[in-house]
């Protein structure tokens, strides 16, 4: 074996052997621990495996992606295109938090572009903490934005220069200015590219239908007759919830001082939960989740609600369902005001703006400590944001998203760009202003005690004061647990300071 070959082989270890199954199919089950499947490209095929391809595969170049550690910047001579991203002989280790049947979309998206070969692990959402253990063995890990602060905390992911930042930009597109003011960051380093952003928007089958205030959503409802939903499932009652606050609290957000007092229980969070209460009595159906409700608006089950186009609920329409679809969507900005109006009063419009929160959910691309492939790492994150080849892949993925814009030409937008909720997306992600996110250390443990204590508020089973009175009291029992000091710094880091 050539020196060159064994060095390389001796450095990624096993990895080395399974390169040479990069057309053998491993099909996603919970049993396996991880999914390996080589790519096809269009221009390729079965060429890759030719001796010739090997043998230029292990030139300079490749050798010199491989051992390039992710602590360095991308060379200045990288290749400005996907049709010529790099390649490395080796797999790129990719941990994703997310599904299998994700897994598989990234890797066939993926294979129409380039020849590298991927190597997926997959946490499951529910057990997405369990990730952190794992990040240091990976090039790459697609985490949810709630997992950032507890992989920063820990040292886990590797901050990134403005000149590699630049250089994705000029490759990959110019990323929308309201993923790129927050996600991905902590402190004044960032950690991550955000690979999705999606919001929720006000959905309804009727045009004409106007909403600018919760007040008037809550009178919109009505009118509906129990046709219209928000998202209240286990899980998502809490997202509700602070996206409505996030339209509608002007005061402390999330935390009232540097002491991490938590604001829930101040009178415009309560507020805001009461008023969520009032109009979840027009709902016929409390256990939607987001992806759900946008479907049922577009196949004419609901009249209205607030949700969010997610691919797994449109999997799950089916073929006979979505032959049924005849309903074009219109999508609205969510509702703003003071909450304080539920008693019917006009309320305080002051602060009558759009003030998006990116969601725990948010997906955040990273190159970990563990990473080997910089050159083939880097690439492979900015396609993932990109608007290049990831139509399929969008469709797939419930919450990955384009997050910039490849070119200002027109050509540059891809057919899925053109629905109404991804118009609408991407107009609204062109905006600055935005919510700081929940993503201190424990972030899972913090929305679950607020997701709960919604949800028994809407059941009936705590009044509204009770309710954020129970999550003040878990928030303060979390922070403790973990060290108050320490959860102070982190929400520093996490509103950038």
């Amino acid at each position: 074996m050539p020196a060159a070959i064994s060095a390389a082989f001796a450095l990624h270890g096993s990895c080395s052997r399974q390169r040479f199954y990069m057309n053998h199919q491993v099909h996603s089950d919970p049993s396996r621990p991880t999914v390996l499947r080589g790519t096809q490209t269009r221009r390729s095929a079965l060429r890759s495996l030719g001796a010739g391809s090997l043998a230029a595969m292990l030139g300079g170049s490749v050798l010199s992606s491989s051992l390039v550690g992710c602590n360095q910047d991308v060379p200045s001579d990288a290749q400005p295109d996907t049709a010529s991203m790099p390649v490395d002989l080796f797999p790129l280790n990719v941990l994703l938090v997310g599904t299998w049947q994700e897994a598989d979309a990234i890797v066939d998206a993926f294979a129409l572009i380039s020849e590298q070969p991927l190597k997926l692990q997959v946490v499951e959402p529910q057990q997405s903490v369990q990730a952190l253990d794992q990040l240091s063995a990976c090039d790459v890990a697609i985490i949810p934005q709630s997992l950032l602060g507890a992989a920063a905390n820990q040292e886990l992911l590797v901050p990134r220069s403005e000149d590699w930042i630049g250089k994705l930009n000029q490759q990959f597109g110019t990323p929308f200015a309201l993923p790129a003011s927050g996600l991905g960051r902590w402190g004044a380093d960032v950690l991550g590219i955000a690979v999705g952003a999606k919001l929720p928007a006000r959905l309804a089958a009727d045009p004409q239908s106007d909403c600018k205030t919760w007040q008037d959503y809550q009178l919109w409802v009505e009118s509906l007759g129990g046709q219209a939903a928000e998202a209240l499932a286990p899980g998502w009652a809490g997202w509700s919830f602070l996206n409505r606050c996030a339209s509608s609290v002007s005061g402390a957000w999330l935390f009232e001082s540097s002491e991490l007092n938590p604001a829930l229980s101040n009178e415009e969070h309560v507020a805001v939960l009461q008023q969520l209460c009032a109009t979840a009595k027009h709902y016929d159906d409390h256990q939607l989740t987001p992806g759900q409700i946008e479907a049922q608006v577009r196949q004419g089950k609901l009249l209205g609600g607030i949700g969010m186009v997610t691919a797994a609920a449109n999997a799950a329409d089916g073929a006979e369902q979505a032959a049924q679809a005849r309903i074009e969507l219109s999508v609205f900005d969510l509702p703003f005001g003071d909450a304080r109006s539920v008693d019917g009063s006009p309320g305080d419009l002051s602060i009558a703006a759009f003030k998006p929160l990116l969601g725990h959910h948010v997906p955040i691309a990273c190159l970990t400590t563990g990473c080997r492939q910089n050159e083939v790492a880097t690439a492979f994150i900015g396609w993932l944001a990109s608007n290049q080849d990831t139509q399929s892949l969008h469709r797939r993925c419930q919450y990955l998203s384009v997050t910039r814009s490849n070119s200002s030409e027109d050509e540059g937008l891809q057919p899925l760009t053109q629905a109404p909720y991804e118009r609408w997306l991407q107009t609204k992600l062109q905006q600055r202003s935005a919510r700081v996110p929940m993503n201190l250390p424990g972030a899972d443990l913090y929305y679950q005690a607020v997701d709960q204590a919604v949800g028994k508020a809407v059941a009936g089973a705590l009044s509204a004061e009770q309710a954020m009175q129970q999550a003040s009291e878990a928030w303060d029992a979390i922070t403790d647990s973990i060290g108050r000091d320490q959860q102070k710094r982190a929400w520093k880091m996490a509103r950038g300071l």
